[in-house]
């Protein structure tokens, strides 16, 4: 079985009950060592490097997103990462982020994430601006609203993890 991030919500809860397997291998050494906390089987590490560690965004294409965007070289700008999951915290903090950066970024993970963005009324006006490609080079950091090992692996911004409802930001995830 193969699964995307093992430090959710879903398998904390999961793992409070005795795991079926002989053995689990993980692409982490910390997640092995998460893991330990609640599986006394064998684990097996396997860093296949599918995970980079990030670069750094060079400043000219920094530069050129920008201008493309029509956003200033000087200005602040997230980048939320946005998903169904997380409608609710999106609508709770949209007021407040929007305060906190010259721009917003929104970015729809998928089709359905981006129709449910149409039909609750976020669409590009002003300082925010839904996109439909995955412009990171653009922004200053990435905002998301609940943790997801697969989206902060690899980043080349540092990304910055807000709860405001201590849902997804458990100190057992750590």
């Amino acid at each position: 079985m193969q699964v995307e991030s093992i430090r959710t919500r879903a398998w904390l809860d999961w793992l409070h009950r005795p795991l079926p397997f002989k053995s689990v291998t993980t692409f982490s050494v910390s997640d092995a060592k998460f893991l330990s906390k609640f599986y006394r089987g064998s684990i097996r590490v396997n860093d296949s490097d599918d995970w980079p560690v990030g670069g750094k965004i060079d400043k000219k294409v920094r530069e050129n997103a920008r201008i493309g965007l029509g956003i200033s070289l000087s200005a602040k700008v997230g980048l939320v990462l946005f998903d169904s999951q997380i409608e609710y915290e999106f609508r709770a903090l949209l007021s407040e982020l929007i305060n906190a950066y010259n721009y917003l970024l929104v970015y729809p993970l998928r089709d359905y994430d981006a129709r449910n963005l149409y039909e609750i009324g976020v669409r590009t006006s002003g300082n925010v601006m839904v996109v439909s490609e995955l412009l990171e080079s653009a922004a200053d950091e990435i905002i998301m609203l609940r943790f997801d090992e697969s989206l902060t692996r690899g980043r080349s911004i540092p990304v910055r993890l807000i709860d405001p409802t201590g849902r997804w930001n458990s100190k057992e995830l750590a």
